[in-house]
């Protein structure tokens, strides 16, 4: 079987527990802090590696201790790095996630290396004829993601893009994707169409799909489940 291709950002998340936010000037001594692999390409191929499918993943880190902890936890999981890039420039993506015990959580991230992947680095190592399939985001720079979509649907690849993290940008980039899975909050930032309820996020699937002609449309909504759009038929999926 050929192994599912994965390109995009991969992060040292460092959470951290704390009681609440300390108050400004104040020093705190935290309950724990835990290190471990993030970045939404990352989980990808993570989530790829543990269904019992082969999977590479193309991203960048820095030359720095978190690069070579990141690759290690990768290799560690079948996830194949030959194509784990390292930057001369930027240091390796991070993520800062502070907890309070009240279950409130705050992000703060460092993009660092992931904005490195340019299409001159691809050009050298994508080869899509090895590849069954495409999974891309948003985390690394768009001119990057739309050049792998481009390649991917000259081989015929099917390629699915996470939309995340929400932004505004040009609908042609995902112009005929396989799958195109944005949240309730992207979708808006897509669109500028709210997606709060079922009927709005109906409105706003169709006309994401009217777009981007993507085979299907498939929109995250929390709790209320999933809408699924593919063709012209809709479902929706409940949790």
């Amino acid at each position: 079987m050929k192994p599912i291709l994965v390109v995009g950002s991969i992060n040292v998340d460092y959470f951290i527990r704390m009681p609440r936010m300390p108050k400004a000037g104040e020093s705190m001594v935290v309950e724990r802090i835990r290190k471990r692999l993030g970045g939404k390409g990352a989980n990808q191929a993570l989530a790829v590696a543990k269904l019992g499918c082969p999977v590479e993943y193309i991203g960048m880190v820095g030359s720095d201790e978190n690069g070579t902890f990141l690759r290690h936890t990768l290799r560690e999981y079948g996830v194949s790095v030959e194509c784990l890039l390292m930057s001369t420039r930027a240091s390796t993506g991070m993520a800062i996630i502070l907890l309070e015990d009240n279950g409130e959580n705050r992000i703060l991230v460092d993009k660092g290396a992931n904005d490195d992947l340019k299409i001159a680095d691809l050009e050298v190592i994508l080869a899509p004829d090895k590849y069954s399939a495409v999974l891309l985001q948003l985390e690394i720079p768009l001119q990057t993601v739309s050049y792998v979509i481009r390649e991917s649907q000259k081989w015929g690849l099917p390629v699915i893009v996470d939309a995340g993290p929400a932004t505004s940008c040009d609908l042609s980039t995902f112009r005929g994707v396989d799958v195109l899975t944005p949240n309730q909050t992207e979708t808006e930032a897509l669109t500028g169409m709210p997606a709060r309820s079922i009927d709005e996020a109906k409105a706003a699937c169709a006309f994401l799909k009217a777009k981007t002609e993507a085979n299907s449309i498939v929109l995250k909504m929390g709790s209320m489940g999933a809408l699924s759009m593919r063709f012209t038929a809709l479902q929706v999926v409940s949790l």
